[in-house]
């Protein structure tokens, strides 16, 4: 009599136990079902996202160095009004001949640094 009462116990908790098993295991496959999702969601949008990210940060640098330009054109303004002040047996024309061609040489530098950070950031 005591084994049957011991064993109709244990059957109920083992029978909870294997419902309640059961349930968890739905409910834990349907959570880690929802996170897969979420993450293949996130994952593609990140990858859709790294090419404007590319873009953005090619015209961050375009804007960069034509500022970099425009201070560099400044500054050699400043000194060419330096140079005619201090040196007036040169003509106004000598000088500008010499600044304009420095100015070429230094937009043909900066074209070629662009053109290289171009290339770089979009093989990387």
């Amino acid at each position: 009599m005591i084994e049957s009462v011991g064993s109709k116990f244990f059957k109920s908790i083992t029978e909870t136990a294997d419902d309640l098993g059961g349930r968890f295991e739905i409910a834990f496959t349907n959570f880690s079902n929802k996170i897969t999702e979420d993450a293949d969601i996130l994952a593609s949008e990140f990858i859709s996202l790294s090419s404007l990210i590319k873009i953005v940060l090619s015209i961050l640098i375009i804007l960069l160095l034509l500022i970099i330009f425009k201070y560099l054109t400044l500054g050699t303004l400043f000194l060419k009004n330096r140079w005619l002040g201090r040196h007036n047996q040169l003509s106004e024309a000598q000088v500008r001949a010499i600044m304009n061609s420095h100015i070429r040489y230094m937009f043909i530098l900066l074209s070629q640094l662009l053109l290289k950070e171009m290339f770089f950031l979009f093989l990387y």
